[in-house]
């Protein structure tokens, strides 16, 4: 009666088919320009391949063509430090201003004592916010990691290193200048030296050359190729570039505990240690997640990443001896379509073979909703130009003080709880920049021209 347990337990789950059919549907469905996946278990290979074109008259993707990487990066970071601390360079227990003297933010004594496991675990006090606020700086000079940390003086540290966990690209920017200051390089020289040629992944670079999927924006569902490049001001955090077939030999290595990369002890600090679990993503650049295959309870690692027009992931279960990554050259979530689906569903087929759960419509109704607030306005400046009513004095200093508040909320307030300010979010998200755009300029202008249509009232002794 055994027998047949034993055997299917001893067979790797082959969840390739399933996989492949989720991402052609998924793609088409979304209007995702190009993909490329690689899944593969202790037994091989299973579907390394690509999805579509590099743009749209651009070449066919394959296993070999090269995408942006974005947060996967992190990963990489963490390892590097890994790296300096078994040279004797630093150690992560050390504080920031052991390396970086001169680092401070606005609240001195606290910045003062975060340590570099802080950084690492994303617990420091810098806020989602705060890392991107470099996202446009794009300073390419060879500086530009220091420029980078230095603008970090004008902020203030949101809470007390370890207090609570809060995802912050600052963490690995501080990180990666940390790399620079004791290893003597700079950081792409020390992980192209000490990481990426020690495991052979050739197409994996900071310059990509040929054969690059071209990252693509959607504006009312549509996918427009984006021509901006990476710069060196987020090299640590998010600058990689390299494709799905070499992905596979990172996580190979990493699962297989390959002492080209660290050794033995380091790895246990960053995949078992104490650390680990402290917060959300976990630690070191890989987020610990533990879910339930035929009722038992499985540990997954993994991060994903979004640069403008891209997106990433990557996974493994060290149980099931799987691993999976997903690229896409086209991201967006606000918009008719969610690129979410991409990055995030293959991981439930690729280890459960169950299909992922329905993404969630909030983002997409807030979508509409500001698309009706956009067209209402638009009528309503419409009828006061067509139709100019005489409104008292206090409804138009009211009407004054709407606009501005709406144009707070608009400019503002909803980019800033997405974790971004204007300038970023137009980069990242066109569509619902030009929809926050559109309604604050619509709701000034409503004000004005009810200040106008007040004044030619007076003009005309309307008033009496």
């Amino acid at each position: 009666m055994l027998i047949p347990f034993l055997e299917s337990q001893s067979q790797p789950n082959d969840n390739s088919a399933a996989l492949e059919e989720f991402i052609i549907q998924t793609m088409e469905e979304n209007n995702i320009i190009g993909s490329a996946i690689t899944y593969f278990n202790e037994t091989g290979d299973l579907l390394t391949k690509g999805y579509g074109v590099t743009e749209r008259s651009g070449a066919k993707v394959d296993a070999n063509t090269i995408f942006e990487l974005a947060s996967i990066t992190k990963s990489f970071t963490a390892f590097a430090i890994f790296q300096l601390e078994e040279a004797g360079k630093l150690s992560i227990e050390d504080h920031v201003i052991d390396h970086l003297p001169d680092f401070r933010t606005k609240n001195k004594e606290v910045s003062d004592q975060l340590t570099l496991i802080h950084l690492l675990n994303h617990n420091s006090g810098f806020t989602y916010l705060q890392g991107n606020r470099t996202q446009i700086l794009d300073y390419d000079g060879q500086d530009a990691l220091d420029v980078a940390v230095r603008g970090y003086s004008n902020v203030t540290l949101d809470h007390m290193p370890g207090e609570h966990f809060d995802y912050s690209s600052a963490n690995y920017q501080i990180l990666g200048l940390i790399i620079e200051r004791r290893s003597g390089m700079s950081y792409e020289d020390y992980i192209s030296t000490h990481i990426l040629n020690a495991l052979e992944m050739n197409t994996f670079s900071f310059q990509p050359g040929a054969n690059i999927a071209v990252s693509h924006r959607q504006f009312l569902g549509q996918s427009f190729s984006y021509d901006g490049r990476l710069t060196r001001n987020i090299v640590a955090q998010g600058g990689l570039h390299g494709s799905a077939l070499d992905l596979q030999k990172y996580l190979k290595a990493v699962m297989a505990r390959d002492t080209a990369l660290v050794s033995k002890k380091s790895y246990e600090k960053i995949f078992e240690s104490e650390y680990v679990g402290q917060s959300p993503v976990g630690f070191a650049g890989w987020m610990k997640r533990t879910q339930s295959i035929d009722g038992k309870e499985i540990v997954s690692f993994q991060h994903g990443g979004t640069n403008v027009g891209a997106s990433s992931m990557m996974a493994f279960v060290p149980e099931l001896k799987t691993g999976v990554a997903i690229l896409s050259n086209t991201f967006t979530i606000f918009s008719l379509k969610n690129c979410l689906e991409i990055q995030n569903g293959p991981l439930p087929i690729a280890f459960t073979g169950r299909q992922p759960p329905a993404t969630s419509s909030a983002l997409k109704i807030i979508y509409l909703v500001l698309w009706i607030i956009l067209l209402f306005l638009l009528w309503r400046v419409y009828l006061r130009i067509r139709k100019p009513k005489k409104k008292s004095i206090i409804w138009t200093v009211l009407s004054v003080i709407l606009a501005l508040i709406v144009s707070y909320i608009a400019i503002k307030f909803i980019p800033n709880f997405f974790g971004a300010d204007f300038p970023t979010a137009l980069r990242f998200e066109p569509d619902i920049a030009f929809v926050l755009l559109s309604v604050s300029v619509l709701s000034v202008s409503l004000a004005v021209i009810n200040v106008i249509n007040y004044k030619r009232a007076i003009a005309n002794n309307d008033y009496k």
